[in-house]
């Protein structure tokens, strides 16, 4: 920090000698007890110099960071991180040893990347199942609009309308998603105070047979203690700022399609980003109960950000691996990447832009 010691008697006192001005003797504590009240010219200017400095340095601290190429992102909002791969399901005839052998390419990319992998137990790892349905008007007024209903649950009965026990154990999140990381939408999603919610932003990266897209997330998750009434004046109650939405609240919510999926999560293992940090390994399999055969089978691998987001310099370099990893994926498991809609698209079955 630069400090200025000059300052400049103001009152009555005896003037400075030239002798004193030439030692520099004008910036001394004056002797007669008064306070000092201005500076001088000299200090003034040092002033100046010093907050030009500053502004300067804030200036470019501020082109240089990621959010300056982007004016929407506020990049230190950011938590977490996810790569998506949306795979083939003819090549999942037989579900077990096909995502045994799509996970062998997994760890060969990582190998040659310079990467290791650490399993989580015997393949295929740890298994969890859940159900899940998602939510909208009969016109799909949610997802043209780039927001996605989501309920998650342990049974069937706590995801579908008049299913539901006396004891609904179901989350549900409300999700915006565009190229474009838009935060003016976290008032669109966040719950209702009273509810216990988690709100996060997050960046997904897909990557097709050939390209890699980038989609940015804002997401509100709450527990439900009771079914939400089945229109859309219902779910307000849940996520009031859907209200901005400007749609008729009498509309009915509905499960989309009246589709309900019985989610099956495998997480094989997890690949060391070079020590900077660990990224988790997911296989989505969605299937339509009763049937047994999937129709969606994602692999994904997730890290989180530390506070700072981009921030921090270590996130660039652990972007910079995943990516490394995420193409090499691609490039070795491109028999297996399936083309067209998102996992979500399939449920919807119709294209919107933006939409996941």
């Amino acid at each position: 920090m630069i400090h200025s010691r000059s300052d400049k008697h103001l009152g009555n006192s005896a003037p400075i000698s030239a002798t004193a001005q030439a030692k520099g003797t004008a910036g001394h504590a004056p002797t007669d007890g008064r306070p000092r009240l201005g500076a001088p010219r000299s200090g003034r200017a040092s002033l100046a110099r010093l907050v030009f400095v500053l502004l300067l340095a804030q200036a470019v601290a501020g082109a240089l960071s990621p959010s300056a190429a982007n004016p929407s992102q506020d990049a230190s909002s950011v938590s977490s991180r996810e790569c998506k791969i949306l795979l083939k399901v003819e090549r999942f005839g037989d579900l077990a040893a096909g995502l045994r052998e799509f996970w062998s390419l997994v760890e060969a990319a990582a190998r040659q990347e310079g990467l290791t992998v650490k399993a989580n137990g015997p393949f295929p790892g740890r298994e969890k199942t859940r159900y899940v349905a998602f939510y909208d008007t009969p016109g799909f007024d949610l997802y043209r609009r780039g927001f996605i209903l989501r309920r998650r649950g342990e049974t069937p009965e706590d995801v579908m309308p008049g299913r539901h026990n006396d004891h609904l154990r179901c989350d549900a999140t409300l999700k915006f998603r565009h190229p474009e990381l838009q935060l003016e939408q976290l008032a669109t999603i966040q719950p209702d105070h009273s509810l216990k919610g988690e709100t996060k932003v997050e960046e997904d990266v897909v990557a097709g047979p050939a390209g890699i897209r980038q989609v940015f997330s804002l997401s509100s998750k709450v527990k439900l203690k009771k079914e939400p009434t089945p229109r859309l004046a219902g779910y307000i109650k849940v996520f009031p700022g859907l209200a901005r939405l400007n749609l008729d609240e009498t509309l009915a919510m509905q499960p989309v399609r009246g589709t309900l999926i019985r989610e099956y999560s495998i997480s094989p293992g997890s690949i060391d980003l070079q020590g900077l940090t660990t990224a988790e390994t997911t296989f989505s399999v969605w299937t339509r109960p009763p049937a047994q055969r999937p129709f969606v089978v994602e692999f994904s691998f997730a890290y989180d950000l530390p506070p700072g987001g981009y921030l921090n310099h270590k996130v660039d370099r652990a972007q910079e691996t995943a990516n490394r990893l995420l193409k090499a994926i691609q490039r070795i498991g491109a028999a297996w990447i399936a083309t067209g809609q998102t996992k979500t698209g399939l449920i919807y079955q119709i294209e919107v832009a933006h939409a996941e």
